[in-house]
């Protein structure tokens, strides 16, 4: 994950007005609500979520049968460069910037279909199938490891 498209930055709302004036007090303020929007996006998903440990080690065969859908927790909005997750209230918890094809992927999910099929779709602007199957399992598990989205349904057998 040390590639820029690789990675899943997530960086929490903050409010204009609470800001201190020095860069230090502003970073002092910062971190706190950073580690807190993560920890509810991974902590406070949906109980469906499994644990994404669980899904990193099911054969790839699997892992593409599984539907990804996005935990209902959060209201997730698309946007040229990444997704804005926000509470079910419209409040702002962070943005995940995501390059092109990664939400081209990611504009599949809670469509009813599988990694399998999305990687099929698009197959075409994502370097072949391989390719696509590889984006689609990838993106995926990030944004699982964000409790943003998960299976459908619980892996068979486990």
């Amino acid at each position: 994950m040390s590639s820029r498209t690789d990675s899943v930055p997530i960086e929490p709302a903050v409010s204009t007005n609470a800001i201190p004036p020095s860069r230090r007090g502003f970073l002092r303020s910062i971190v706190p609500r950073a580690v807190h929007a993560t920890a509810e996006l991974r902590d406070q998903g949906s109980g469906r979520a499994g644990h994404v440990s669980a899904l990193r080690e099911l054969p790839a065969g699997e892992l593409l049968q599984q539907q990804p859908v996005f935990a209902r927790r959060w209201a997730v909005e698309f946007t040229d460069s990444g997704l804005r997750i926000r509470e079910r209230d419209g409040t702002e918890v962070a943005f995940v910037a995501l390059p092109h094809p990664d939400l081209l992927v990611a504009g599949h999910f809670d469509q009813g279909m599988t990694l399998l099929e999305i990687a099929t779709r698009l197959a075409n602007h994502l370097g072949g199938q391989l390719r696509a199957e590889q984006r689609c399992a990838d993106v995926f598990l990030r944004l699982a490891g964000a409790a943003l989205c998960h299976p459908a349904l619980p892996p068979s057998g486990r």
